[in-house]
């Protein structure tokens, strides 16, 4: 787990480049470039920032044209939000892969064209800025378009947002594949909703992405699922756990 100089565990630490994939933790050295549009995809550098540029572009107006309209507190709470999910991708990536771990003798690979898992966080009443886990869950992937329906402004900027994540997903797995030589199975989505119940806004949506190389998928067969996932999810977090 990377931690900052006073040895607290570094959110950054987890963010990697959207283009060439390099992460931070790999070199603490490195000064990760978040995009001044969006303010939610990093690069690590001004070339590979319009070399995905292409990619990148449909997903970063969207996402200004949503945080139109917002108050002060909601673009604090989402950015918030954000921070969470990067400081605990590593997290929430093993979590979804204890969903496809062996089950009767083979990987639930099936899941991931399916199933989606779903983490609902809220602000903690016992560490100030911190959150708190209140529910975990498995569910259909249609209910992902649902869920970014309701909380759009419109529908149709809901059904835009689906079909990007779909479409940035499928690129990127070309991608892996390409920079890794590794055949990419499919990709788990892992839905983080942050619920503020004080404001008449209720909750903040933010996907991460988990690739599944093939090498990993072979690598699982050999592991023993945890039973209850989302118990033991809820505790490494609540222990401060960033990665597994």
């Amino acid at each position: 787990m990377a931690t900052n100089d006073d040895g607290i565990f570094d959110p950054l630490s987890t963010v990697f480049c959207a283009n060439c994939h390099f992460r931070k933790a790999d070199n603490p050295t490195l000064k990760l470039q978040i995009c001044s549009g969006c303010k939610s995809t990093w690069y690590c550098g001004k070339e590979c920032q319009r070399s995905h540029w292409k990619i990148h572009k449909q997903k970063c107006h969207l996402t200004q044209k949503g945080a139109q309209g917002m108050s002060s507190g909601e673009l604090e709470f989402t950015e918030m939000v954000r921070d969470w999910t990067r400081g605990h991708g590593p997290l929430l990536a093993s979590a979804g892969k204890q969903v496809l771990l062996p089950s009767k003798g083979h990987l639930e690979g099936h899941l991931l064209d399916t199933h989606y898992i779903r983490v609902d966080i809220a602000p903690s009443t016992r560490a100030p800025g911190g959150f708190e886990v209140l529910r975990t869950s498995m569910g259909k992937v249609g209910e992902i378009l649902a869920a970014l329906k309701e909380g759009s402004r419109t529908e149709e900027q809901g059904e835009t947002q689906y079909r990007i994540m779909i479409e940035s997903a499928k690129r990127n797995e070309k991608e892996l594949e390409r920079k890794t030589g590794d055949k990419i199975i499919g990709t788990m989505f892992i839905m983080i909703r942050g619920y503020y119940a004080p404001e008449s806004w209720t909750s903040i949506l933010n996907m991460y992405p988990a690739n599944i190389p093939a090498a990993m998928a072979e690598d699982m067969k050999k592991r023993q699922r945890i039973e209850n996932w989302d118990a033991w999810l809820k505790e490494a977090i609540l222990k401060g756990e960033a990665d597994l």
